[in-house]
Formats: structure tokens, C-alpha cells, sequence
């Protein structure tokens, strides 16, 4: 091979290698270029899914298979729930309401769509709605801004046949980040339970503006019906442990679901949720336990209050006696350790034992129904309290027989003698080796 025929083999070569360069840069421009559209005008024609902002271009009446393209799951999710199928159009005269009833598009209309369909609107006089059934816009009033307040959904669980909201309004839940940042001692972790978006959201922070009290969606989930009425968890009892259990100052679960709970076997709602109202529609939300709720399955109604009121009587006598013997203990506690202070063996042991007793008795006032849910682990408790309380104020009232440090009496001239033998010892020694 001459040097020109060489030439051309490496220009030959170069050339090809220009060529697969180019061809792949095409593929790859064109393939992104391709992504790109594909990802904010194909899959999302409304609007850009890398968009920051709350949807801004979309327009109204929007509807669930405009949410689909990005928020699959939770629409498929959703799908299963009863807010989906609470109303569907059967024809061109009668809907379908919550898969039981017919009624007809008049009926529905005047009645039913208020609730029963999404973006109904009657104010200019002629009835309109987007969807049927409780869509995604009836909690996402703008898209990509979310409404779980229990105002929104006092909107339908209202009235007679619906009555959650009103008794929700009554209960403690409605107050609880009220309550919290009037009790002055707020703080962040306490937004796990005292915020209604607490169980569901994490790293809130009390400078957050968008909090609320514990509302519907704390315990049921709007997307999910894995659990029965969409619970956030299967085991109701559980659930109401998530908030009435987590720490020494909110000990109901414990207590409820010890063994020595002869009623452990319930649910909390089977008697704090017992219904007082005549529609079988839902359970009471004020929580509140009445006689009526005993009746259920006691039926000497005056017997049983009359039991109730006993077991807390007996559970407030021994309480108050923990106070009056605290108070004694205490002040014996303070004085032999004002004299003698913690370095006292007698001292430090009293002072552990009146910790002891408190930390029983906080476990029994924790739990906030002065014993009842669980009458003996609530007596055994206090009265184990007592007994250390007892033994604490022995222990206060030995303190003075020994001195600090714990050297008992006359042990300092035993110790004197013994040091003097010793230096007599080795000074003998030493005269000894001397001789």
C-alpha cells in the first residue's frame, strides 16, 4: 500500500466514524425533544407536569380522567370508594343513588345533587354540575389545592339522616389545635395528633398556616376504601391508639387493651360511637359514652350506670389518698434531704420511689376515665403507688439515723482506731528492720 491509498483508508475511516456520531447525536436530540413533548403536551395537554404552581392553566368544569394522567393511583384508588359511585347517570330520566335507589333527574336535581354531584351550582337558577358522584374537585377545589377540612365535609354529613358533622362539632376533636395553642405548652411534636392533618402528613410545624383540628380525614381516607367506612387503619381500636396512646401522658390504649380489661374485646366506638340519633347512618361523633351506651349489652340500665359511677368513686377515693399521703411524703422527703442530701443512700432511695409512685398514678390519670377502662390494673396501680409512697417516707425518716454519704453512727472513730493500728503496725515493722 502507497502513502495515497493510505490516506484515503484513514479518511475513509474518519468519515464513518462522522457518520455513526451523527446518526446516534440525531437519535438522541430528536428522542429528547420526543420525551419532552410527550411528557407536557401528549400525556398532559392542560398542563406541564413539572409545573410548580396549582395547575394555574387548567380550566373548569374539570373532571377525574383529568387527574388520571398523573395521579393514576389515587384516582384508581378513589375509584373504589363510595364517593365514586354515590350517584350515576342510569339514562336520559332516572340516576342511580349510592348503587341502591333510582330516582329521576328531577328528583335528583332538587334533592340529591347538592351532594351527590360535583360543581352543582343553582344560583343563577337552573341547576348545573360537572360530575356525578363526589369527584376529585369536591376536596380539591382548585386543582392541586386540597380541602380536608370537616367544614367541607359538613357540607353533605349534615342533617338527620347525615349527622357527623353537627356531633363532630360537639366533640373535643373539633377544638383540639384550639386547645393545643391555648394550653402554652405547644410544640411540634405534638401536631401528630392535636392538627387534623397529623396522621397523614409529616414534618408539620406549628408555624404551618394551614393547620386544623383533628377533622374527618385524621381518621378516614378519601382515596382509599381498603378498610371498611375508608378507615386509615382496619382495627378501629388501633386507630384511636394512634393519638389516645402514644406517650406516658395519653395512656387509654394501653389501658384498654391490657388483658385485665374484661371489655378489651370491644372497639372503642362500640361505646364511645354508639348512635343516639334515629338514622342508622353513622355512629355518634361526639364520643360521648351514655347509659344508653351499656344498654347494648347490659340491659338493667340504673344497675350498670350505678356500677360505673361506683368504679370511679372507688378509683377518686384512692386518688385522693395518693395526694394527702404525697404531700406528707414530700415534705419528710425535703427535709431529710435538705439535711442530709441525695448522697444519703435512705434519701436517694425515697426519692426514687416517690418518682416511681407518680409515674403509676400519671399512667391511671392519663388515661382520663378514672379507671373504667380497666377498673383493676387502675386499682392495682394507685395502690402499688401507695405502697411506695410508704415505703418513701421510712426511707426519709432512716435518713436521719445514718450520716452523709451513708457512714452509720460511730463508723468514723471505728475507722480512726483501725487507721491508728495500722500506722502502729508498720512503725513496729520499721523499728524492727532497724535493729
Amino acid at each position: 500500500m502507497n502513502d495515497q491509498e493510505e490516506i484515503l483508508l484513514v479518511q475513509s475511516r474518519w468519515n464513518s466514524k462522522r457518520f455513526f456520531l451523527f446518526y446516534w447525536f440525531v437519535i438522541a436530540f430528536l428522542g429528547t425533544g420526543f420525551a419532552i413533548g410527550l411528557g407536557t403536551s401528549v400525556l398532559s395537554p392542560k398542563y406541564s407536569i413539572s409545573s410548580t404552581a396549582a395547575h394555574p392553566t387548567i380550566d373548569e368544569p374539570w373532571h377525574p380522567e383529568d387527574c388520571t394522567l398523573c395521579h393514576s393511583e389515587q384516582v384508581e384508588k378513589w375509584n373504589e370508594t363510595g364517593h365514586s359511585v354515590a350517584a350515576i347517570k342510569v339514562n336520559s330520566t332516572h340516576v342511580e343513588i349510592a348503587g341502591s335507589r333510582n330516582v329521576t333527574q328531577e328528583q335528583f336535581d332538587s334533592s340529591c345533587g347538592h351532594c351527590m354531584a360535583t360543581g352543582w351550582d343553582n344560583s343563577t337558577g337552573s341547576v348545573t354540575y360537572w360530575d356525578y358522584g363526589v369527584t376529585c374537585a369536591s376536596c380539591h377545589v382548585t386543582p392541586g389545592e386540597t380541602d380536608l377540612t370537616a367544614e367541607n365535609c359538613g357540607q353533605c354529613h349534615t342533617g338527620s339522616n347525615h349527622p357527623q358533622y353537627p356531633d363532630y362539632n360537639m366533640s373535643a376533636h373539633a377544638r383540639s389545635y384550639d386547645d393545643l395553642l391555648a394550653s402554652g405548652h405547644a410544640s411540634d411534636s405534638c401536631l401528630h395528633c392535636m392538627s387534623g392533618q397529623g396522621t397523614y402528613t409529616e414534618g408539620l410545624s406549628l408555624n404551618d398556616t394551614f393547620l386544623t383540628s383533628v377533622s374527618c380525614a385524621t381518621c378516614h381516607d378519601p382515596h382509599d376504601a381498603t378498610n371498611e367506612l375508608q378507615l386509615r387503619k382496619d382495627d378501629i381500636t388501633e386507630l384511636c391508639g394512634e393519638c389516645h396512646g402514644t406517650s406516658s401522658r395519653h395512656t387509654t390504649y394501653e389501658m384498654f387493651t391490657d388483658p385485665k380489661n374484661k371489655h378489651n374485646s370491644l372497639d372503642c366506638t362500640d361505646c364511645h360511637g354508639y348512635e343516639l340519633h334515629d338514622s342508622e347512618a353513622s355512629v355518634n361523633h361526639t364520643w360521648v359514652v351514655t347509659i344508653d351506651s351499656c344498654a347494648q349489652c347490659h340491659t338493667d340500665n340504673v344497675t350498670r350506670w350505678a356500677k360505673i359511677e361506683e368504679i370511679q368513686g372507688d378509683i377518686s377515693t384512692l386518688l385522693s389518698e395518693y395526694e394527702t399521703q404525697l404531700t406528707n411524703v414530700t415534705a419528710k422527703f425535703n427535709e431529710a434531704n435538705n439535711t442530709f442530701g441525695l448522697t444519703n443512700p435512705n434519701v436517694n432511695e425515697s426519692y426514687i420511689l416517690i418518682n416511681e409512685a407518680k409515674a403509676l398514678v400519671t399512667f391511671v390519670q392519663s388515661d382520663q376515665s378514672l379507671g373504667f377502662h380497666n377498673p383493676s390494673l387502675a386499682e392495682e396501680k394507685v395502690k402499688l403507688a401507695l405502697l411506695k409512697l410508704d415505703e418513701a417516707y421510712e426511707k426519709a425518716v432512716n435518713a436521719s439515723n445514718t450520716k452523709p454519704g451513708g457512714l452509720t453512727p460511730g463508723f468514723e472513730l471505728i475507722s480512726i482506731l483501725t487507721s491508728l493500728g495500722l500506722l502502729g503496725i508498720v512503725f513496729l515493722i520499721r523499728k524492727k528492720k532497724q535493729h
